[in-house]
């Protein structure tokens, strides 16, 4: 950017805050609704990684974001399938940090209700539909995304944006972001990517700290046969254990 005062496109707030964490490569399916989403990635210096299956660009997502620490999945409202949620859902069981960027229908033809092909309400054509029906898709990820953000107002969406990636990072947890074909151009202040943001951990409690290393020090000059391990997990992995008597 030449100049704080510009302004930039909303996919490509969205990117530049992407690459701004540690992201550089963004995986997807292209689809009717996310073409124009893919081509703002590569706009703004991404490399666009285009696979053939959902299941395909998640694993890639899921695989990127152990290695960079945060990954971006790109799929599109019409070709959305399980093995989407399937891969999020194990990206979630395992604290993985993957931004999913669904593309939608306009917001004109979502308030309208219009039909679509190869979406959820295939099931039930005859059935009357309600604009908010739309949300069914993201009704299914929330209890395996840290948030669910939909953008509808430009001048909201880049805070929903910061707050998606921000809780992605901090709780290593997947996010779910909606962004409407007719919102990917549309411009929104770029002063916002001026100021990083904040994903360092919390400050933490000094004098707790030192209390736990000392009983772990303890712990270890008294165990005859120490073994360490040392995971953000483990609480759950002996709890599981002592339950299953594995």
């Amino acid at each position: 950017m030449s100049d704080v005062s510009d302004d930039i496109t909303l996919a490509g707030y969205l990117f530049k805050r992407l690459n701004q964490v540690g992201l550089h490569t963004v995986h997807g399916v292209p689809g009717n609704h996310n073409i124009a989403t893919l081509r703002e990635a590569t706009g703004t210096g991404l490399e666009c990684v285009a696979h053939r299956s959902d299941l395909s660009a998640g694993l890639a997502a899921d695989g990127y974001a152990r290695v960079k620490g945060i990954a971006a999945l790109i799929s599109s409202f019409e070709n959305m399938s399980s093995s989407v949620s399937t891969v999020i859902a194990a990206s979630y069981q395992n604290r993985i940090p993957v931004v999913l960027v669904i593309g939608t229908p306009q917001r004109k033809a979502q308030a309208q209700a219009s039909k679509f092909h190869h979406s959820f309400f295939d099931a039930q054509p005859d059935l009357p539909r309600q604009p908010d029906d739309f949300q069914i898709l993201a009704h299914c990820f929330e209890k395996i995304t840290i948030t669910q953000e939909f953008l509808v107002h430009p001048s909201e969406a880049t805070a929903q944006i910061d707050t998606a990636i921000r809780g992605c990072i901090m709780q290593s947890l997947p996010a779910y972001i909606e962004l409407p074909e007719d919102l990917v151009n549309s411009m929104v202040p770029a002063k916002g990517l001026v100021q990083r943001l904040e994903v360092n951990p919390l400050p933490h409690d000094t004098e707790m700290e030192n209390t736990i290393v000392a009983s772990i020090m303890n712990k270890i000059r008294h165990a005859q046969r120490p073994l360490i391990l040392l995971d953000a997990g483990v609480p759950l992995v002996v709890s599981s254990r002592k339950q299953t008597c594995w």
